[in-house]
């Protein structure tokens, strides 16, 4: 599902009015997610249960790298407060989990 985001709230912290048009895709299929996850802004296709503990990451549309192992939430929530400072760089809020 593409989740369009109207303001994100960081822990604690003021909701981030600036990401209205910023898209987020978490797909839940490593097959048909790739193609679901190129039309967000950054998007990952997290494994399904018993497969491979691998998800690729797209970053506005290109393949930007594969998390794997036991942390990958972990990791994508750190690549996309990273994309979020990068790209919106005159909000320092962060995502929280």
């Amino acid at each position: 599902m593409i989740s369009e985001h109207r303001g994100l709230r960081a822990s604690g912290e003021e909701v981030v009015t600036s990401l209205d048009s910023m898209k987020v895709a978490g797909m839940g299929c490593v097959v048909n997610g790739p193609g679901e996850s190129k039309h967000a802004n950054i998007g990952i296709s997290l494994p399904g249960t018993f497969e491979e503990p691998v998800a690729p990451v797209y970053v506005d549309s290109k393949l930007f790298k594969t998390l794997r192992g036991d942390h990958i939430v972990e990791e994508f929530i750190v690549m996309l407060n990273d994309y979020v400072e990068k790209t919106y760089s005159s909000t320092r809020e962060t995502v929280g989990v």
